[in-house]
């Protein structure tokens, strides 16, 4: 409530009587508040030179006396009413006394004056991110002695997320827009694809019963096949390193991790290759025999 504004905003609701005493509850809005628990509508604002916020009491009797005041009018004023006024960049806090039935009650919020921006410019943009990975985005203002509030979203929270800091991570494959914007309206976008997240597995489809069957007639018994051979030399999945095989000229082999290879988790990376007859080789004079298939 402000204290030129006379409306009644709080009303009479009744007496509670209590053994020790009388509680006396006033009503606005459809919320209760005991004499003297008057409230203001926000303890902290930033706000825009040359804009206005309208600072409200709830909670306060109608013949409580409101007075406002601010602790430094060359950064913001405030009139009767509560409305803040942003004159330059700075901090103050706005003061609000409610007096009735002979008590004060003070209340305070913080106000921070910010000087626009004419421009803004996400720095450090990033074209891809890998799954589950993070990117610190960051942001420049012009001019330089701006100090506009910058709020981060992003198009698709499911792609990726983006916190109050500029932090986006990776959350599923696909392309999405993270847009900065700051208090005065200037915005600016960067847009960036996620890859690399693993590919869900589909749970196997459940086959009806088979309906059950006459029993076939015994057959003869057939005779036991031989178990085929095991003819393999070597099979190589690197899960274990790089096994047996070593490079032909000095070049640098090295089992590493794979998440797409469908024979397992490792693969063989070969790098320091100089010439093209460069690569990995494996010694097979113990695997043969002389005169062998």
């Amino acid at each position: 409530m402000k204290s030129s504004k006379r409306v009644v905003k709080a009303v009479l609701s009744g007496a509670l009587v209590l053994a020790m005493g009388v509680t006396t509850l006033f009503t606005s809005a459809g919320t209760s508040y005991a004499a003297g628990e008057a409230k203001l509508n926000k303890t902290s604002r930033n706000i825009l030179t040359q804009r206005t916020f309208d600072f409200d009491v709830t909670g306060a009797s109608n013949d409580a006396v409101i007075t406002w005041k601010s602790s430094d009018e060359k950064v913001a004023t405030v009139d009767a009413d509560g409305v803040v006024t942003g004159i330059k960049k700075g901090n103050v806090t706005i003061t609000c006394n409610v007096t009735e039935g002979g008590k004060t009650q003070k209340l305070t919020a913080k106000v921070t004056v910010c000087k626009p921006a004419v421009k803004l410019s996400v720095t450090n943009k990033a074209s891809e991110l890998m799954y589950g990975k993070t990117h610190n985005l960051n942001y420049s203002l012009v001019p330089k002695t701006s100090n506009d509030v910058v709020t981060w979203t992003s198009s698709d929270k499911t792609i990726a997320s983006v916190d109050a800091n500029g932090v986006v991570k990776g959350l599923k494959d696909g392309t999405v827009t993270i847009t900065a914007t700051s208090m005065s309206g200037r915005s600016d976008s960067v847009e960036i694809t996620v890859f690399g997240a693993p590919v869900p597995t589909q749970a196997p489809s459940v086959t009806p019963a088979a309906k059950p069957t006459t029993a076939p007639k015994p057959t003869s018994k057939p005779k036991p096949t031989t178990a085929p051979k095991n003819d393999a030399i070597l099979n190589e999945s690197f899960e274990k390193g790089v096994g047996d095989w070593i490079s032909r000229g000095g070049e640098t082999l090295t089992a590493k991790t794979s998440v797409t290879s469908p024979d397992g988790m490792q693969y063989l990376e070969v790098t320091g290759r100089t010439q093209n007859w460069h690569g990995p080789a494996l010694n097979m004079n113990t695997m043969l025999k002389l005169g062998g298939t």
